[in-house]
């Protein structure tokens, strides 16, 4: 469990160096500030989408996110600076946890919502 955990921090910490550095480099390299939002989430959503895939345990997206969103308190990554951004990775991170559980456990598999979902 511990390895675990350290994984999910290491994912968290992973996804906000690729986010800042990115965003760094782009906002300076072309003086447009936020350029780099669409490019940030593609890549922050793989980094941890394979930090959930690896760990496969439901609350390793919201150690994830809140490890993401503890590190982007002080810079401009998700927003202005602020510690409204520890709200934004716990909701974050419960939503990837839940819709990971979701897929993970077939819940959806079937019944009168399946032709909604399979269209």
């Amino acid at each position: 469990m511990k390895k675990k955990i350290f994984l999910s921090v290491g994912y968290g910490i992973t996804a906000f160096i690729v986010a800042f550095s990115i965003g760094t480099v782009l906002n300076v390299s072309t003086g447009i500030p936020l350029i780099g939002g669409l490019l940030n989430g593609v890549l922050t959503a793989m980094v941890l989408t394979i930090g959930l895939l690896t760990t496969k345990y439901y609350g390793n997206a919201t150690i994830m996110w809140l490890v993401f969103s503890i590190m982007a308190i002080p810079t401009m990554t998700l927003g202005p600076p602020g510690f409204y951004k520890l709200l934004i990775g716990l909701i974050a991170g419960l939503i990837w946890d839940s819709v990971y559980f979701v897929f993970k456990y077939n819940i959806m598999s079937g019944g009168p919502h399946y032709p909604l979902l399979a269209w």
